[in-house]
């Protein structure tokens, strides 16, 4: 029987197929726009070549080459690069590979020893000179513009089976709508997202730009964590509660920078609670989305509970502050019930005459009776207890 549930809309395949020949290994260029790279700030193909080995485990890609061959059916997808970088002789055709960096950049490693030891890639396995002869060129589909691409890696790597992580796909997201232009509607219907993540991850983006185009925020500084852990950040940034508290109506959501100027505080301490500040020694409050931030998200409701975080008090305590005075109260009298009913069980034992016991004892015994007192005042003025937080 044929499932009801909606399928995620996959690209057209056919529109992906390019130009398709074998390039020469040497003409292949490492990309500088590579999602997977997005948060690091690199400079030419040694260095893209060597985040990639470090990040991206490569040596396991060069041993499955090294093994099997290079597959063929699998083309790696490039555009060519533009005749007027400086860069590359223009009497040859250079292409950039925007899908496929990790196959050639185990290609690359395995047929040069020099790079395999300034990388400090080891235990490879030894190329015969057939299987060496095989990876001198490359199979690849030539498309003219990065543009007729972007459906198939959006359904690839953000909503299908080869996940970018989340600010590498939200990166993704604001390229392909604020350079091509094309509404966030048709990106979440061309991947087939059906729980509107591709805007959940846009609008927290556009929240991290404004940070740290504002000032407020470094996302290098942050404490910890050495991948960013951007979907604490975009969970927080759909929801209501988050958004009031950073002044964001329904009109601010369609603009670049939601939050308004007079909120940006407000939005360097929701980060700083969200991510940490490593050069102030301030760990994050949120370890994990539940129940750290969902417990953060009820304490920016309250402005006591905010004012409670901001004086240097603990989450837990900040969020028992926002559940209202007379939570708290009702705690603290159980609390000191169960304390002065353990302390009654321990007389027999623990008691033997003491003058200090004794005052303490004496001066639970007057704070009982003032509050008791003072209670029975609110009962008599009915209308201030009326006007309570109910």
């Amino acid at each position: 029987m044929a499932s009801s549930s909606p399928r995620a809309a996959k690209p057209d395949y056919a529109d992906i197929t390019g130009d398709q020949r074998d390039v020469p290994v040497e003409q292949l260029l490492l990309d500088p726009e590579n999602p997977r790279l997005s948060s690091f700030e690199l400079s030419g193909q040694d260095e893209i070549r060597r985040a990639l080995v470090e990040q991206q485990s490569i040596d396991e890609v060069a041993i499955s080459i090294a093994e099997n061959g290079f597959y063929t059916t699998e083309r790696l997808l490039v555009v060519p690069v533009p005749t007027e970088s400086a860069d590359y002789s223009a009497s040859v055709t250079y292409y950039y590979v925007v899908e496929g960096n990790r196959r050639l950049a185990a290609v690359q490693i395995l047929r040069n020893r020099d790079l395999r030891r300034e990388l400090h890639v080891s235990g490879l396995p030894r190329l015969t000179s057939a299987r060496r002869a095989g990876i001198d060129r490359l199979p690849v589909a030539v498309f003219d513009t990065r543009e007729r691409l972007w459906p198939y890696l959006g359904f690839r790597h953000v909503n299908g089976p080869r996940s970018w992580d989340a600010i590498d796909k939200a990166q993704f997201i604001a390229r392909v709508h604020e350079d091509y232009k094309i509404p966030l509607d048709e990106i979440t219907s061309r991947i087939g997202d059906r729980f509107a993540t591709v805007k959940k991850m846009y609008l927290g983006y556009r929240l991290l730009r404004q940070a740290e185009d504002g000032g407020v925020f470094d996302r290098e500084d942050r404490f910890g964590s050495r991948r960013f852990p951007f979907s604490h950040l975009y969970t927080a940034a759909d929801q209501s509660p988050f958004q009031a508290f950073l002044g964001i109506t329904s009109r601010r959501l369609q603009r670049q920078a939601p939050v308004p100027p007079a909120h940006m505080e407000d939005l360097r301490d929701l980060l700083r609670w969200i991510y940490g500040s490593k050069s102030q020694g301030v760990q994050p409050l949120v370890q994990t989305q539940s129940p750290d931030l969902n417990t953060l998200r009820e304490v920016v409701r309250s402005t006591d509970a905010v004012a409670a975080l901001r004086s240097g008090l603990g989450l837990s305590t900040a969020y028992r502050v926002a559940q209202g005075a007379d939570v708290l109260l009702r705690d603290a009298l159980i609390a000191a019930r169960e304390h002065l009913q353990d302390a009654s069980g321990l007389l027999v034992t623990g008691y033997s005459g003491e003058t200090d016991l004794r005052s303490h004892a004496q001066e639970s015994a007057d704070l009982a009776e003032d509050i008791l007192t003072r209670m029975d005042r609110f009962e008599r003025r009915p209308s201030r207890r009326d006007g309570r937080r109910k």
